[in-house]
């Protein structure tokens, strides 16, 4: 197994991120990456393949999505309307982590602008935590997240960028919870959250400068800027607009 690395998920709908993310993560970072495939297509495939290490996505055979009562799926498509198209994708992301070859991973989402090393992420591993990510402030969470989608006495966490240990437990708690119980979430990190606060691991709170979200404003200090929820279409109208500046060929 090797030291440290990087995985991130990729399925068709998200490749033409790939570049971008490539292009900004490696200005700063040499860790390996593995890049799980999420539903690619060849071309995509290929460049993975040249840039680091690839692997189709392995979770069980079995694992569909189950059936979500009418009346919280009516207010779920009324917050975020794309978001049964979304959770296939969501749902995914336990078991790439999973899938991990390094003691050590980091999982970015392609959203992820990193600007900056990301080795001080890696140091509240060494420190023997199971697990850091960020927690989202309060406010963040009323505004995303309307119908506060994780109780009230829970702490909300943000799954886009997951430091962990392959030791640890929390990771495969979070995919079985998944597998056997995902009508009860909207997406993957409510999953997260509701497993945290059950089986209460030692989690480090990744410090907001390594996820940091444009929903809080400018920040020059930021290593990583997570460009989450309507960020993410300005993102791809974005790199659409560059046409072929970010195309896999150029990369």
């Amino acid at each position: 197994m090797q030291q440290a690395g990087i995985v991130v998920g990729c399925d068709e709908q998200q490749e033409c991120l790939l570049p971008w993310w490539w292009n900004h993560y490696s200005i700063c970072n040499s860790y390996p990456v593995l890049f799980v495939d999420f539903g690619m297509s060849k071309e995509a495939r290929r460049w993975c393949q040249k840039k680091g290490l690839y692997a189709p996505l392995q979770r069980p055979k079995a694992f569909v999505q189950k059936a979500v009562l009418p009346e919280k799926k009516q207010k779920w498509k009324t917050s975020f309307p794309a978001i049964f198209e979304a959770r296939e994708a969501f749902f995914k992301k336990p078991f790439a982590i999973l899938q991990s070859p390094f003691f050590y991973t980091l999982w970015t989402d392609l959203d992820c602008q990193i600007l900056g090393s990301l080795e001080p992420i890696f140091h509240f591993l060494h420190l023997g935590c199971e697990i850091s990510l960020r927690i989202n402030p309060q406010s963040l969470v009323a505004c995303i997240d309307p119908e506060l989608l994780v109780p009230s006495q829970q702490t909300s966490y943000n799954s886009g960028v997951i430091a962990c240990r392959q030791d640890g437990n929390i990771i495969k708690a979070w995919a079985q919870e998944i597998f056997k119980n995902n009508q009860k979430y909207i997406g993957d990190e409510n999953a997260l959250s509701d497993v945290i606060s059950r089986l209460n691991p030692f989690v480090i709170e990744l410090p907001l400068c390594y996820n940091w979200s444009p929903f809080f404003g400018p920040n020059t200090q930021a290593v990583i800027i997570h460009h989450q929820g309507s960020f993410k279409n300005e993102l791809f109208h974005s790199l659409k607009m560059q046409g072929d500046l970010w195309t896999l060929r150029n990369f």
